[in-house]
Formats: structure tokens, C-alpha cells, sequence
């Protein structure tokens, strides 16, 4: 059996995990455009910032390769896919025929309809190869604008103010981090923030952008202010890259379709990590979540069913959990208002700590915590299971959660669903 991976990231390197583990003596090839051994993205925040060597970044040093057979080629770029023929075509001309394909293409920056973009230098955030050229260029006190208030605008401005770059945040949305919590929590996100020294404007996008000199950019925000800056950041977001599967029979709307099996349409091609749209548990829709822990999820499923050994996916939820600004952040499931029916309960129960819970139905659906992770296991359980906690629901916003609040009918369920 001839097993064609492409891409080396958490859905890639997880996929081929689990293939081995059935399948001792299959042929496997691993493609990635990437020059470098696999590492983890997460991290490329604290290489900027001179808090982790390169080394230390690796997700699987080559021996892991080396041990398991597997045959990875770094710098190989997969351009073309040829599924009636079982084939993909590479930049170079180069041909690798499959039995089985696994697609972790992963994403790709999204890029704004900003006038004079095109034209002028700009930096993303999304590898290491962009930190790279970030750290070569930027110097102190230089002036960085960065488009985007989400998870990935905000790494960056932790890095640049790291480096003393004088930073500032425009972001279109009336709050920081829109996408994974409300506004309550939020502000207390850009009080430290801005207590670092970011400037962040809110409710304001780029409009027009041009090069007046070397190293300094003209950029005109919607509002009509123009700011003089040094460089440029783009962080608005990442979307499913699927310029390999355009042209295709693989179906697809803003992400790759594919089964509880990670399989797609097309018979004995499967995909993970966040290039495809799966099933979100809690509102039963297609999404995509584009997250470490569900890529890997859904590589193991996939390889594992590659390997001829039939395993499901039981569908994805979001979580996130990242140090900011000396700030602890974890949210988890619908851990924002958007929707109907929801019941929201806030406590600040000391300076600088927030708990946000999210009902729907009598059944915990989100949470938002910051600098308040300590029971976080537990709320994340309770979504994941949607146990029924409306007796109870003050309780576990007021103080520490403990299993045990939840009374002796729930409790039973509780139980069981752990044990199942």
C-alpha cells in the first residue's frame, strides 16, 4: 500500500502516527513545501521574542521519520492534483502516485482588499519564515502597524513590543478578540495591553496603503486618519487553503468536506486539520475550527481508516488557551453571545480575574476565563459532555467547580458519559 501525505503539521505527523501503528510495512511519503523539519506554529511567537531556540520548536526530529519508514521531502510543493490517475504533480515537475492520500494543507493568511497592498512590503504571522524576516527587519522604536485584533494580531504585537517596536492594533470589529469572546472580557484583554504600551484602535480599518520612503509606509484608516509607519503587519485571519483541490471533484464550501472518517467524497482521500469543515458538536454545524488538538485528532482518525481500520471522528469544538501579555486566556466552546437562547452569568471575583459562562438550555455551552484556569478541565468536561447543570449553573460561576455540586441525578449522567 502507497500512502501520500501532504503536509507536515499536527494533522500530517499524526495521520502517518497512526498509519504505522497498523500498517508496519506500507509505503509512506510525506510532501511539504515547508524547508524545515516540522515545528510547532503556536511557537513561532516566542522564537520572535528570544524565548525559545529553533531546535526546541520541533514538533518530530528526523529519527522519528528515520524509525518509522517514513520518506519526508522538505522544500517539495504539491501544485496538482490528478485524481483519476492517483497522482500529484510538484513545482519541480515531479510526480508521486498514492493508494491512499491524506490532504493536511492546512491555511493560509487571509488577505484584506486593501488599496496599494500589493505594492508595498508587508509582513504575515503565520510561520517561521515570517518571524524570520520580521526579526531581520524590525528594529527598535520603529513604528508597526497591524491589521487584525484577533489571536494572531495580538501574538504579534506581544513579539514586536518585545523587540521595543512602538505597536499599534486597528481592528474592524468594536472589540479585541471578537471571534472568541464578548466584550466584557475583551476590555479586560486591552487594559493590558495597552498597558504595554499598544495603542489599539477599535471599529476602524486600513483603506489605502503607499510607500513615501524606505522604510516608511503612508496608511490611510477608514476614519480618514493617516498614520506614518515603518512596517506593516497583516493578521486579519486564516483561511482553509485549498488551492490544491480547486478544479477538483472534491467537494467543498469554505473548507474541504469529509466525513466522520475524514474521508471526502472521493474514495480513498481523506483530509484534517484546518483546511477541512467538519461537524462543531455543540451547534451541530459545519465549521471550521482551526485548532492543534483537533487537527490531531482528525489525523489520527484519518490515518487510522487509511490503514483499513475503521474509526470515527465525533465532531469539534473549539478551545483556546494562550498566554497574553502576562494575561491567562482560555475560552472554550460558545464562549461568545451570538445566538438565541443563551443565558450569560459574569463574576469578577478579584482584580484582574473574569468568569464568563454561557447556558443554553440548563446545559453549560461556553466559557470565557481569564487569569482563572484552574478548574478549566472541568467547565471544558461539562461542555464536551453537555451535562445538565441548571441547578447548579450559580455555583460553578460563584467559586472553584467541583463535581460534587452537581446534584446526584446529574451526577449519574456525568458519570456515565466519563466512563463511556
Amino acid at each position: 500500500m502507497k500512502y501520500l501525505v501532504i503536509g507536515c503539521s499536527s494533522a500530517g505527523i499524526h495521520a502517518m502516527e497512526a498509519i504505522r501503528q497498523k500498517d508496519a510495512t506500507g509505503e509512506i511519503t510525506c510532501l511539504t513545501k515547508e524547508q524545515d523539519l516540522p515545528y510547532g506554529r503556536p511557537l513561532i511567537s516566542y522564537w520572535l521574542e528570544g524565548k525559545i531556540r529553533e531546535e526546541k520548536m520541533s514538533l518530530r526530529p528526523q529519527e522519528f521519520f528515520d524509525r518509522l519508514g517514513i520518506r519526508l521531502c522538505t522544500g517539495v510543493e504539491a501544485v496538482r492534483l490528478d485524481l483519476a490517475n492517483r497522482s500529484v504533480l510538484t513545482a519541480t515537475g515531479q510526480s508521486f502516485t498514492y493508494d491512499r492520500l491524506f490532504l493536511g494543507c492546512g491555511g493560509k493568511p487571509i488577505v484584506p482588499p486593501i488599496e496599494g497592498l500589493k505594492a508595498v512590503p508587508h509582513f504575515f504571522f503565520h510561520t517561521l519564515a515570517d518571524v524570520k524576516k520580521i526579526k531581520l527587519l524590525v528594529t527598535p522604536e520603529d513604528k508597526v502597524l497591524i491589521i487584525g485584533g484577533g489571536l494572531i494580531g495580538l501574538k504579534a504585537a506581544e513579539s514586536l513590543t518585545s523587540l521595543n517596536a512602538r505597536v499599534t492594533v486597528v481592528d474592524l470589529a468594536p472589540h479585541l478578540l471578537s471571534s472568541i469572546m464578548g466584550a466584557g472580557a475583551a476590555y479586560m484583554v486591552q487594559e493590558a495591553i495597552c498597558a504595554q504600551g499598544v495603542e489599539v484602535k477599535l471599529n476602524n480599518s486600513v483603506a489605502a496603503v503607499r510607500m513615501i520612503g524606505p522604510r516608511e509606509l503612508a496608511v490611510t484608516l477608514k476614519d480618514g486618519v493617516q498614520l506614518m509607519v515603518n512596517h506593516l503587519v497583516v493578521a486579519v485571519g486564516v483561511a482553509p487553503n485549498l488551492d490544491l483541490v480547486q478544479g477538483t471533484a472534491l467537494s467543498h464550501r469554505r473548507g474541504l468536506l469529509v466525513d466522520q472518517h475524514m474521508q471526502t467524497n472521493i474514495s480513498g482521500v481523506y483530509a484534517g486539520g484546518d483546511m477541512v469543515e467538519f461537524r462543531e458538536m455543540l451547534s451541530g454545524q459545519q465549521k471550521v475550527v482551526g485548532i492543534v488538538l483537533n487537527a490531531a485528532m482528525q489525523g489520527r482518525v484519518a490515518g487510522y481508516n487509511m490503514a483499513g481500520f475503521p474509526l470515527a471522528f465525533d465532531g469539534s469544538m473549539v478551545c483556546n488557551s494562550l498566554n497574553l501579555f502576562a494575561t491567562n486566556i482560555v475560552t472554550m466552546g460558545e464562549s461568545t453571545a451570538a445566538g438565541e437562547n443563551k443565558e450569560i452569568l459574569v463574576s469578577r471575583p478579584a482584580p484582574g480575574v473574569y468568569r464568563e459562562l454561557v447556558f443554553r438550555d440548563g446545559r453549560l455551552c461556553g466559557a470565557t476565563l481569564i487569569n482563572d484556569a484552574e478548574r478549566a478541565g472541568i467547565l471544558r468536561h461539562l461542555i464536551y459532555k453537555q451535562v445538565e447543570v441548571d441547578e447548579v449553573k450559580e455555583g460553578l460561576l460563584a467559586k472553584t467547580p467541583q463535581l460534587l455540586e452537581i446534584p446526584f441525578a446529574r451526577w449519574d449522567e456525568y458519570y456515565r458519559d466519563l466512563t463511556a
